[in-house]
């Protein structure tokens, strides 16, 4: 079966029952299926539909199995059609909508999305990777009221200190040493959540244009923005000079913590 033959009811393994489609990505696409040997639960079934990438999807099963943490999805079970022609992932279903389609309301969801995926990344680089592809795009807000946040797509994912020489991921939320090829690094992540906060904040990038229009040595472009209390933060995770960033995301947090008067523990 082709990936353009995939239809609603269609079994997947001779298990998973094809509700509909969620997404479409570079390694394949993403479908709603009910699990019928276990009383039609819902999973999101990722099928990978080019054999090339087989290594990479693999891995980013392996990682997400690794990772185990409420900041991103779960990873169930990794199958392979009858016929050996495509594996799938079994991950949790989460419904929601990423931040590239949603605009949060106010204040209180600013804190939580930008406490929510620091906590996250700081999870990840604590068992020593990057996630390389941080953007609105890869960021979910699901549950009632879109109260919680998944960070999606470890495809881009690799060990700190690996990846010099490419670079991958978003290239507008790439930050500007990774554009230039240096290794993956936690500081190169914290320019990525600083990009991805600016735009959920002040409704733009920091530097309109990027990465034509490269950030030099200047702050982010505020000309006719309201001043917002994450502020400090943004132009320190912001800096173009890794070295300037924080240490850590679990000190960015902290910094938070302190900007807000809210308390905001790292788990």
């Amino acid at each position: 079966m082709t990936a353009s033959e995939i239809l609603t009811d269609t079994l997947i393994d001779g298990r998973y029952r094809v509700e509909r489609e969620l997404g479409h990505g570079s390694m394949g696409r993403v479908l709603l299926v009910a699990d019928t040997f276990a009383g039609n639960v819902p999973f999101a079934l990722k099928l990978l539909e080019h054999r090339r990438l087989q290594t990479r999807f693999f891995a980013e099963f392996a990682l997400l199995r690794k990772v185990a943490h409420p900041g991103f999805v779960r990873a169930h079970v990794l199958g392979m059609e009858p016929d050996g022609r495509r594996p799938y992932a079994i991950l949790e279903l989460c419904q929601g909508l990423p931040l590239s389609v949603t605009v949060p309301e106010g204040p209180e969801d600013h804190l939580r999305i930008a406490a929510d995926l620091l906590r996250a990344i700081d999870h990840l680089h604590r068992l020593g990777y990057a996630h390389s592809d941080l953007a609105p795009a890869n960021i979910l807000r699901h549950g009632d009221g879109f109260e919680a946040v998944k960070v999606l797509d470890l495809g881009a994912a690799g060990r700190i200190g690996s990846g010099g020489g490419s670079t991958s991921g978003v290239l507008a939320f790439q930050a500007p040493e990774r554009l230039e090829g240096s290794p993956l690094t936690e500081a190169s992540d914290l320019w990525s959540i600083g990009a991805v906060l600016f735009g959920l904040v002040h409704q733009q990038h920091p530097w309109p244009g990027y990465p034509g229009r490269r950030p030099g040595d200047g702050l982010p472009v505020r000309e006719g923005l309201t001043p917002h209390t994450f502020d400090p933060l943004l132009d320190r995770l912001l800096s173009p000079d890794g070295t300037a960033r924080y240490p850590s995301a679990a000190a960015a947090l902290a910094h938070l913590e302190q900007l807000t008067g809210d308390r905001l523990p790292v788990v």
